[in-house]
């Protein structure tokens, strides 16, 4: 059985006065704050269903990546630190490792796709 998860990206931002805010419109087709809640809990239900596994992989100059895996299908390939720019590889196994569990529980939390921030980042004590 593949695990499948509902997500949905949406942003606009409307120039004013010379100002960039955020439009509180919606664009035809795009979800209501009540909609996008009931997005979350199937997803959050779906993940509390769903096997996660992740492995630790060695990609390019001696740096590593994850792979998760979501009931035994490969769900997310990472071979570069999300959130900085270029094309950096983690360092360690154990940097690679923490980012990946960290992923999974984003997932759990109901947050498809999974986001990772550089403030994620120095809360897990890398970067």
């Amino acid at each position: 059985m593949q695990a499948r998860f509902f997500f949905f990206c949406a942003q606009a931002t409307a120039q004013t006065a010379g100002k960039n805010k955020t439009a509180q419109t919606y664009l035809p087709g795009t979800p209501t704050q009540n909609e996008l809640a009931k997005i979350k809990a199937a997803n959050i239900k779906k993940a509390a269903a769903t096997q996660f596994q992740y492995f630790v992989i060695k990609v390019n100059n001696n740096s590593f990546g994850y792979s998760i895996y979501a009931d035994g299908n490969l769900y997310i390939q990472q071979n570069t630190i999300p959130a900085i720019t270029g094309t950096k590889g983690f360092e360690d196994t154990a940097s690679a490792a923490k980012t990946a569990r960290l992923v999974i529980e984003k997932i759990k939390q109901g947050e498809i796709p999974p986001t990772i921030t550089i403030h994620d980042l120095k809360k897990i004590g890398l970067h």
